[in-house]
């Protein structure tokens, strides 16, 4: 049974940026998630970045705005967010050179995290995030002005033991290699798509989502479900014909 509450809840609560985090500055190389002169850790409680990056986990809210990255870490390191935490990209281009993504907590328990905690990418503002792939019970927020490229085939978003999950807002915009990604996910292999707070499935994938194919990629853009597009029209017509009695 979808819960469709569920997603379109935790975008509410998720995609404001948090009042104690560390914000990135790029005053070092601009580039390495983990060079510690790219970051203001005054506003956060820890005060440095993991000495094992890829291994241990960013125990912390961050928050970055305005800026482009291109994170040049070694491919299939992975940048690891801590059970509970998020990363807020506002108005901003991330781009991983490498074959690379983040990655949330493995606990092993095949739920978003345990205890119900889940980790959060959020995309406000018209962000772009351009990655490898996503995995390990990471929830990603996309808002209406915002897109998540994911480039990598075979289930880019990749639960393994942990549910992946990626959350978009009316107008929203998601791209994987091929269609038959977008098929596959609709069929609970990898992670799952939430438009609007409805779970994408086979049986409403072309009610959800509209496609356009770049030629090596594969574009879909959130889209109204006939249903409230209709009770939306229905609507306002009711209010029409109020205003002519």
């Amino acid at each position: 049974m979808n819960k469709p509450l569920l997603p379109l809840l935790m975008f509410g609560l998720s995609a404001c940026p948090t009042l104690a985090a560390i914000s990135w500055t790029g005053g070092g190389d601009a580039t390495n998630f983990y060079d510690d002169a790219n970051w203001d850790f005054t506003g956060g409680a820890i005060g440095s970045m993991p000495t094992q990056p890829g291994t241990d986990p960013i125990l912390d809210d961050m928050n970055i705005t305005s800026t482009t990255i291109n994170e040049g870490s070694a491919g299939f390191s992975n940048i690891e967010i801590g059970n509970g935490f998020s990363l807020n990209l506002d108005a901003v281009s991330f781009t991983f050179t490498q074959s690379n993504g983040f990655v949330g907590v493995d606990d092993d328990t095949g739920t978003p995290s345990s205890s119900g905690v889940t980790t959060y990418v959020n995309l406000t503002n018209g962000s772009l995030l351009s990655c490898q792939f996503i995995s390990l019970g990471l929830t990603v927020n996309v808002d209406s002005s915002s897109e998540l490229y994911i480039r990598g085939g075979g289930d880019g978003l990749n639960s393994q033991s942990e549910l992946s999950v990626v959350n978009l807002a009316i107008g929203a915009k998601f791209t994987l290699p091929t269609l038959a990604e977008f098929t596959e996910q609709a069929d609970t292999q990898g992670g799952a798509i939430y438009v609007n707070g409805q779970q994408v499935t086979a049986g409403n994938l072309n009610d959800l989502l509209s496609f356009v194919d770049n030629g090596g990629s594969v574009t879909a853009t959130a889209i109204p479900e006939p249903s409230s597009t209709a009770l939306l029209g229905l609507a306002g017509l009711g209010l029409v014909l109020r205003r002519r009695r």
